[in-house]
């Protein structure tokens, strides 16, 4: 399955010439219609999550469940569970879906699974939830009839969480993960109160694991707004908040919040205003996805939107790294470094065990969607290696020097203006004899796009 070449980066360079063919110009930022092919009924409020371990989008929508793999959509099971407001959360250190309609359950790419617990939040409408990266658990927070009440899911079981200054009971909310303040946010929802009814608020909260915060701001604020559609633009430092609706008004405005600021995004086009519809990181595509959602007519629709930045960032990190005796592996770009026709580009392994014998393998190819007849990605159970995934097709690889645990990987670039705007991607592979039965680890992989200066 591999080709250990011992390449020179000069050498290596020049196979971006025959590689990047493949790979695909980038977008500009903008929201791009996208059209498929078949596509999954016309829906809204449909559990959706990227599972980063296998590269797809699952999705939860008229009685299936569906898989997108950043070219067509596919059914992969013709069930899935029942419940009409159900949330689903991708879980990256346990690499599942889980969903949760009342019940829990967890879907591993195959069939969904159910897991009983002692304790549960019990069925709700219009509830929020977000996977805490820097704690590993996800965060459920209310729902319509609810009261003001936290839960966490450990992988196991649920438990209701003690915490301080919550906010009002309120159903609908946007809910994510702040990267930089390593903090699950809510934004907006539908405030319930006992006199009033309810009303919609453009309140942001953040939650550090005990107490909840009112996050306060200088910049023009978003409408208040419930049914919003929220997710982070994958390795990035932003959220993206889209639509949303107030009362009888609908939105199909952008805006982007980074370390407690609000900006409005203008891109080329939008979606029309929707509200309701299911949003999410798409690593496959280096995008965020809104698929499905009400109009302002209530109706659904099943289109499919693409919200792509990637031409400002050089590499863009997918998949995840298979588990070694001394940890989980990263690749990653060096800090400023940028891939520029006929200029040297730096990226490194990072976490690695300081034996020298630790050795690391860096793969280059053309394509992340398939070999030969395979579509990627490919698990590596079956060859001794489980918990592995090959995220591209090799075309090129060669052994990096380990010096203390980081691996430095230059690769040279030819002075070739047809390689701008171009995409290769990378891959490690890991010498780990104490790993599995085969002593090899992969790493997550990296999209690189290729500027001229």
């Amino acid at each position: 399955m591999y080709r250990m070449l011992p390449m020179a980066p000069q050498a290596a360079g020049l196979m971006l010439v025959a590689c990047v063919g493949l790979a695909g110009r980038a977008s500009p930022q903008q929201w791009i219609e996208v059209r498929p092919g078949p596509l999954p009924p016309a829906h809204s409020r449909s559990p959706i999550a990227y599972d980063e371990s296998r590269s797809r989008v699952v999705l939860v929508a008229a009685g299936r469940t569906w898989e997108w793999d950043g070219l067509e959509w596919a059914v992969a099971a013709d069930t899935a569970p029942a419940g009409a407001h159900a949330k689903m959360i991708y879980d990256p250190d346990r690499q599942r879906c889980i969903l949760f309609s009342g019940a829990t359950w967890q879907w591993r790419g195959y069939t969904w699974e159910r897991i009983t617990t002692l304790e549960s939040p019990g069925v709700r409408w219009g509830t929020s939830m977000a996977f805490d990266r820097h704690r590993s658990v996800i965060v459920l927070f209310g729902g319509m009839g609810s009261p003001d009440d936290t839960w966490e899911f450990d992988g196991r079981e649920w438990r209701s969480v003690l915490t301080w200054g919550a906010p009002q009971p309120r159903f609908d909310a946007a809910m994510g993960y702040d990267p930089q303040t390593r903090r699950v946010v809510l934004f907006g929802g539908q405030v319930e109160t006992p006199w009033s009814g309810s009303y919609p608020v453009n309140e942001m909260w953040a939650f550090d694991g005990v107490q909840w915060s009112q996050q306060t701001y200088s910049t023009p604020l978003p409408y208040g707004r419930s049914g919003a559609h929220l997710a982070a633009f994958g390795d990035d430092r932003t959220l993206i908040v889209f639509g949303g609706q107030q009362e009888y008004d609908v939105f199909s405005d952008t805006w982007d919040w980074n370390l407690g600021g609000w900006l409005e995004l203008h891109p080329g086009s939008s979606p029309p205003p929707t509200r309701l519809g299911s949003m999410t990181w798409d690593g496959t595509t280096r995008s965020i996805m809104l698929i499905g959602g009400e109009d302002r007519s209530g109706r659904a629709t099943d289109a499919q939107w693409s919200l792509d930045r990637d031409p400002r960032r050089t590499f863009e990190a997918f998949g995840a790294s298979g588990p070694a005796s001394f940890g989980r592996p990263l690749l990653t770009a060096r800090p400023h470094a940028k891939a520029l026709t006929g200029r040297s580009y730096e990226m490194q392994f990072e976490g690695l065990s300081p034996n020298p014998l630790h050795v690391a393998f860096g793969m280059i190819g053309g394509s992340r969607t398939q070999v030969g007849t395979l579509p990627l990605p490919i698990p590596l159970q079956h060859w001794g290696m489980d918990g592995s995934w090959l995220y591209i097709r090799n075309d090129a690889a060669w052994a990096i020097h380990n010096a203390g645990g980081t691996a430095r990987w230059v690769l040279d670039i030819p002075d070739v203006a047809a390689l701008a705007d171009q995409r290769i991607f990378v891959q490690g592979l890991i010498v780990d004899p104490a790993a599995n039965p085969l002593g090899l680890v992969t790493t997550n992989a990296g999209s690189v796009l290729i500027r001229n200066p």
